[in-house]
């Protein structure tokens, strides 16, 4: 199978929530009480790190946004939380 770029992002992302501990911390964080003063932060460092991985210019604006939210998705489903 092969993956579009997307899609690695989405994976790298669901990589990072569960290995890199700044960004575990962030997201049980946000988990503990799922408010929007915790969330941002912790988009605004996963489009970071999406970026800083797959180049500034891979994704426009509103792609970035969307791979790191399903990212989230995906991670809070795996945790059988939705």
């Amino acid at each position: 199978m092969i993956l579009s770029t997307r899609e690695q992002a989405i994976n790298f992302c669901i990589y990072a929530m569960t290995h890199d501990d700044s960004m575990r911390r962030m997201w049980e964080a946000w988990d503990d009480g799922r408010n929007s003063e915790t969330l941002e932060p912790f988009v605004e460092e996963l489009r970071d790190a999406v970026c800083r991985v797959f180049g500034t210019y891979t994704f426009e604006h509103d792609m970035l946004e969307h791979v790191v939210l399903m990212a989230i998705q995906h991670h809070d489903e795996a945790e059988n939380r939705w």
